[in-house]
């Protein structure tokens, strides 16, 4: 059965049952990764799902279910499951369905050359890699990947809205391991993109090389407060672990500091904190949330004034102003919340190195273990395992391990020194972020 049939089903029977408003959500995705071990392949899978999630609005209250199958026993089910889910549900919350108002812009998500792109290909650029690394020194042993996947979401409910979008992209691993004095070390290093072409194969592997063997003899400082640049990848691992102090849900529900801070200055006046659905380089772009709500670029922090929060139709509700379009579906099954949208901080004008030349001397830190146990996404307190490096008079020195950095993620926003340019997405999204001190845990 096609899915307008399906939908045509569904609508009927939703009013049939007495529902005041409905929609059905439905999604599919395709996925392809093989991985290389030391010059063998280790895995290879093609994935593929879909499925539908019926809401309706019965009594004031919303009822949710969800199905695989496309047929008329499924379109029956759906409805009747969620009506009874419906009729059993307590909840203070006001739900909506969204009337499809607004402008919905069209993003070049889709990439027509990626989606004929071969496996044979695929296999060959994974081999690629291994061949890459091996011509790295000191290499004892690799692990390689490559990925693809495409996904399609369409949004239809009562009040007329329809609305769709396709999206692909690919991705790109490497795990080096290295061996240096009897001492062995190992170091991961992903990219993703929306065009294979694109995908710089000699940097990502030669990344993955060099810092494996850069802690191979990396000793722990000594214990005091340090002026740290965190790398961006782990500036944004550290945006990622507190993201939920935005979310207008936490704040409801008083799990967020920023509660009544609306308009207050947050952060340093350097710092701006984007939510950016259209980007051209985040890979979670969308033109539409979870409920069909147009998205848009919009500040969340802007020179340091934290301008909003993020919100889908029930908190917007609750706080008497609009969605800004951030609902989300963890899955097909899974109720509304909230997410930001390629979230990141903006990038300052400086290079790294000019960063590193205008502190002096601090630490680089390029890993962090244990971010999620060691971070409370109340408090903003986090006390984390690190990695990374000694800078000395302005430049990249000594490996550093087995210290642990401590601090306050609010904190940690007033004290931003600068910004470097170097933005880059790992679903959220920062430059390297030079912070004035952290504590720091070594000998």
């Amino acid at each position: 059965m096609t899915l307008d049939a399906f939908k045509a089903l569904v609508f009927d029977n939703a009013k049939a049952a007495g529902f005041t408003d409905w929609e059905l959500f439905y999604a599919e995705g395709q996925g392809f990764e093989v991985t290389m071990f030391e010059r063998e392949m280790e895995n290879y899978q093609v994935t593929g799902s879909s499925g539908v999630c019926f809401r309706g609005l019965y009594s004031g209250r919303m009822g949710y279910a969800s199905a695989e199958i496309l047929d008329e026993d499924s379109a029956k089910m759906v409805v009747n499951a969620a009506l009874e889910n419906a009729k059993t549900l307590e909840t203070p919350d006001v739900p909506e369905i969204y009337d499809g108002s607004g402008t919905y812009v069209t993003l070049p998500l889709f990439n027509q050359s990626l989606q004929e792109w071969q496996a044979a290909d695929k296999i060959a650029a994974a081999y690629k890699m291994e061949d890459l690394l091996y011509a790295q020194p000191n290499m004892v042993s690799d692990q390689t990947q490559v990925g693809t996947s495409q996904s399609m979401r369409r949004i239809m409910n009562s009040k007329g809205l329809d609305v769709s979008y396709n999206a692909n992209n690919c991705f790109f691993g490497a795990e080096a391991i290295v061996e240096k004095n009897g001492k062995k070390n190992n170091a991961f290093e992903y990219e993703g993109y929306r065009d294979h072409t694109k995908a710089n194969l000699n940097q990502i592997t030669k990344d993955a090389a060099e810092e494996a063997l850069a802690f191979v003899d990396a000793q722990p400082v000594p214990s005091g407060k340090y002026p740290v640049i965190l790398s961006n990848n782990m500036a944004l691992a550290m945006l990622g672990a507190f993201a939920g102090v935005f979310k207008a849900d936490e704040v409801q529900k008083g799990r967020s500091l920023l509660a009544g801070k609306l308009g207050e200055i947050i952060a340093a006046p350097h710092v701006t904190l984007l939510d950016d659905p259209h980007s051209d380089i985040g890979m979670s772009s969308q033109p539409f949330d979870a409920e069909g709500v147009p998205t848009y670029t919009k500040p969340v922090i802007e020179s340091g004034k934290l301008t909003t929060f993020l919100h889908n139709l029930t908190t917007a509700r609750k706080d008497g102003v609009a969605s800004t379009g951030n609902a989300s579906k963890s899955s097909i099954t899974a109720p509304v919340s909230i997410s930001g949208i390629n979230m990141h901080f903006v990038p300052g004008p400086q290079t790294l190195e000019e960063l590193f030349a205008a502190m002096g001397n601090g630490l680089y830190i390029t890993s962090l273990q244990g971010l999620h146990s060691g971070a409370h996404a109340v408090t903003g307190d986090f006390s984390v395992g690190a990695k990374g490096f000694r800078i000395t008079n302005g430049k990249k020195t000594e490996a550093v391990e087995q210290v642990t950095i401590a601090g306050n993620f609010f904190t940690l926003l007033q004290d931003i020194v600068a910004l470097a340019n170097d933005l880059r997405f790992r679903g959220y999204g920062s430059p390297a972020i030079w912070v004035k001190e952290l504590s720091v845990a070594g000998t």
